[in-house]
């Protein structure tokens, strides 16, 4: 639940208005948690899928978001879905 609600921040993080200073932001934060949650198994796939959003992000390229693994990407598809800027 709760590593679900990090990927959604994620996303609304990189969205369309204002990306640059978000990503930015994003990036920043994401360093924060990824150092206090990197141990925790809990959180491996969700900080592994919001590491692919940033690449995503910054990249534009969509083969970024192939390197996930298939359950991962199923579970991703219907937020990004639900996001304007992907």
């Amino acid at each position: 639940m709760f590593g679900e609600s990090l990927i959604r921040c994620s996303l609304y993080l990189s969205a369309e208005s204002e990306r640059e200073q978000n990503l930015s932001r994003l990036k920043k934060w994401f360093k924060v948690i990824e150092e206090e949650l990197n141990e925790s198994d809990e959180f491996e796939i969700a900080l592994r899928v919001i590491g692919k959003i940033i690449s995503y992000t910054e990249s534009k390229d969509k083969r970024v978001l192939l390197e996930l693994r298939p359950e991962e990407r199923t579970f991703l598809e219907p937020l990004i879905k639900d996001e304007k800027h992907f």
